[in-house]
């Protein structure tokens, strides 16, 4: 690893390892999804991207799990696949979540508060 890929997050695999074709990464990270899963990858077309993914914060099923535990940020990765290069580039979309008090109570289920502008971020990112 050089210094510039330390820089940008950029990961290269062994000596020896093949690249895999951008239909083969896509089909397996299209794979890690399943309904008992709190995340989802899906295709990117809307956001100009290859695929996203991103946490199921509002789907009725795991809503309720984050807000008992309290989950205090919430990300969307957004993936492009670059057959040339034979990389995969990603952006992470970062929001803070705040849960109403009633909610983690069960009262209600009124909607958690996203930051209005998300922190978007490339490569490695220590917290």
């Amino acid at each position: 690893m050089n210094f510039l890929d330390w820089l940008t997050g950029t990961k290269r695999p062994a000596a020896g390892v093949p690249a895999k074709t951008p239909a083969e990464v896509r089909a397996d990270l299209l794979a890690v999804n399943r309904p008992t899963a709190p995340f989802i990858v899906r295709d990117g077309a809307p956001e100009n991207v290859d695929l996203v993914a991103e946490w199921r914060i509002v789907d009725a099923t795991w809503y309720e799990t984050f807000a008992k535990a309290r989950l205090k940020k919430v990300f969307k990765v957004l993936i492009k696949l670059d057959e040339h290069a034979s990389e995969v580039r990603a952006v992470d979309h970062e929001w803070s979540v705040e849960w109403p008090l009633q909610l983690v109570c069960r009262a209600w289920k009124t909607p958690p508060l996203f930051s209005p502008f998300p922190l978007m971020h490339r490569g490695e990112r220590k917290t």
